[in-house]
């Protein structure tokens, strides 16, 4: 009997604490982070998540963006975090992350699994709320040509529209410079903005970036670090591609010319299609998203339909009912073999994570551009450190082998070049010597 009384007065401590925090947001506007659903008549939008997780970091700052939006303009919303890897979300029904769900009345209205960007959140947001789809796209104004000097309140606005924007440092003038140029070059196909990287912390924090001069390309719903040069011909290289359409078109000679002189590992996706629509539905934002780690085409050329022995189906009379499936076929192109999507098209998330994994090469050169989604992603990784590149072709050479024919293996192969992340073994390994093979 006593047991149960304590269980019964922690049970009623933690009611009472999950109703004073949605009582503080309520006053406050602030975001509710707890497992339970909060007592409350108003809407409430959770979103689960693990902090791990490399598609729920990419969401946070569009989740971040879309309830700066709700806030600003007094919508009644409360805005609800649940942490996965604390919380026990299958309670909630729910198996994939990140996740959206809205609830009216604690009950729940809708769910929007996977990631996404910006526009495909509002959308699922005004679907279930009829808030007006006006109150989402209010832009920060940009001036053709120039360098807008920008404020941390300026990023709760969004961003209309291709941006690169520097968070730059009193020692940084060459960089600014050479932004007021690239400014001027891009005149009305991208807008320009600089912050300064000492009044921008909670902006660094969300987009994730470090304490130094950053250049951030924004599009979309991306948020892109550039972490070459800071050159005009490697700013330029990143304007280009920032700019540069998604999900495009391939046929048997572009197909030739991309392979041509592919190393191995090298992944290039190509989705067959019969029906365009259906392909850009379910693919565009994927490709977009993607735009700067991986080749994302689609297709309906038939010599390239016979080459890879792909045939997406048209419906006739004989059969009228074609599946998706049969309409829209995802491949990846690796080591000479075009493997196929072996899941579902309505199963985003595991679309997701099989072009996550299949992205990587064989032998992953480990850069700045590309440390958090080795070391926050999905699997161990088998990791050579290492000076001048030694021993990094017989590692990739075991790599090819382990692939097997496959586009990924249980485990990732990964070289660090010590000369660029000096501090790595000292910190972390400070009694072992190099070069040496660890499993991260």
């Amino acid at each position: 009997m006593q047991n149960k009384g304590v269980s019964g007065s922690l049970h009623s401590k933690t009611s009472l604490f999950t109703m004073f925090l949605a009582l503080l947001a309520q006053c406050f506007g602030e975001i509710v982070e707890v497992c339970e659903l909060p007592t409350t008549q108003r809407t409430v939008l959770t979103k689960f998540y693990k902090p791990g997780c490399p598609y729920s970091m990419r969401i946070e700052p569009i989740i971040d963006e879309i309830d700066s939006i709700l806030e600003r303009n007094n919508v009644d919303f409360l805005v609800r975090y649940v942490d996965c890897d604390v919380c026990d979300c299958k309670k909630s029904g729910v198996k994939t992350v990140p996740t959206l769900e809205i609830h009216e009345n604690g009950t729940s209205k809708d769910r929007f699994v996977g990631s996404a960007g910006f526009r495909e959140y509002v959308q699922f947001i005004i679907r279930n709320t009829g808030l007006s789809e006006r109150m989402f796209y209010g832009n920060i104004k940009s001036v053709p040509g120039k360098v807008v000097k920008l404020k941390e309140l300026d990023f709760e606005d969004g961003f209309n529209g291709p941006w690169i924007v520097l968070f730059y440092s009193d020692q940084d003038e060459q960089t600014r410079t050479t932004l007021a140029e690239l400014a001027e070059t891009y005149k009305g196909k991208i807008s320009f903005g600089e912050i300064s990287a000492k009044r921008s912390e909670r902006v660094r924090g969300r987009v994730n970036i470090s304490d130094g001069p950053t250049v951030l390309g924004i599009y979309k719903g991306i948020f892109v670090t550039y972490t070459g040069k800071k050159s005009i011909d490697g700013l330029t290289d990143f304007a280009e591609k920032l700019i540069e359409p998604s999900f495009q078109p391939i046929d048997i000679i572009r197909f030739k010319r991309e392979v041509e002189n592919q190393k191995r590992g090298i992944p290039v996706f190509i989705v067959f299609y019969s029906d365009l629509s259906l392909a850009n539905d379910y693919f565009k934002q994927i490709a977009h998203e993607y735009k700067f780690r991986a080749k994302i085409f689609k297709t309906n050329d038939e010599f390239l339909f016979k080459r890879a022995s792909i045939w997406p189906k048209h419906p006739t009379e004989e059969e009228s009912n074609v599946q998706d499936e049969d309409k829209v076929i995802l491949t990846v192109y690796k080591d000479k073999v075009f493997h196929r999507c072996p899941y579902k098209l309505h199963d985003f998330s595991r679309i997701v994570d099989w072009i996550f994994l299949s992205h990587f090469p064989h032998l992953i050169r480990i850069t700045t551009e590309n440390f958090s989604s080795v070391f926050y992603g999905l699997k161990p990784v088998l990791l050579l450190l290492t000076r001048n590149e030694k021993f990094a072709e017989d590692l990739e050479r075991v790599s090819a082998a382990q692939h097997l024919g496959m586009p990924y293996t249980d485990y990732l192969f990964g070289t660090i070049d010590l000369d660029t992340f000096p501090l790595f073994m000292t910190r972390l390994l400070p009694k072992l010597h190099q070069p040496i093979m660890v499993i991260y």
